[in-house]
């Protein structure tokens, strides 16, 4: 059920890591769209008056996975992600509403404005599902390597995350 314009119950919400998931896809070569996954290794959404007051999630960088492992192997690497010198990916909001969280980004130790477009949200019980997205040029988040025609520097981001409250 989606019910993104009804209240959600105050309160702090953890992100469950093995049931949370963050799809990035892009274009290669113009045409076709690659999909990848990276891991979410901790998270949080606080709830006040029914609105979003916090939201702190950390990835991990070196968890990015596509169909191909020299591919996963590459946007690793230091002409991507540099998951070596810098392993997390943060995003950080201060509030926000049930339909929208504009926050900061941070890859490879640049920050940088995103906002999410949550496109649901259901609680039942102590259990709650989210569903948000969000778009960004990759030249923005300091991701420079091949831009273009080779590898898009659009990025489609959709996060699919369930919560416990606490």
């Amino acid at each position: 059920m989606d019910n993104t314009s009804a209240a959600l119950p105050d309160g702090t919400w953890n992100l469950d890591p093995s049931a949370t998931t963050v799809t990035v896809s892009t274009k290669m070569m113009s045409l076709i769209t690659v999909p990848a996954t990276l891991a979410i290794s901790s998270g949080s959404i606080s709830i006040t008056d029914g609105q979003i007051a916090n939201v702190e999630v950390t990835a991990d960088a070196g968890s990015y996975t596509s169909a191909q492992k020299k591919r996963n192997d590459h946007i690793s690497s230091a002409d991507f992600l540099d998951a070596a010198q810098h392993p997390t990916i943060t995003f950080s909001a201060s509030g926000g509403t049930t339909s929208q969280v504009s926050g900061q980004v941070t890859v490879k130790g640049k920050s940088t404005p995103l906002t999410f477009n949550v496109s649901s949200h259901n609680v039942e019980g102590d259990r709650a599902t989210f569903s948000a997205t969000t778009t960004a040029d990759r030249m923005d988040l300091g991701i420079t390597k091949m831009p273009g025609f080779i590898i898009g520097t659009q990025l489609d981001i959709t996060v699919a995350a369930e919560a416990t409250t606490q």
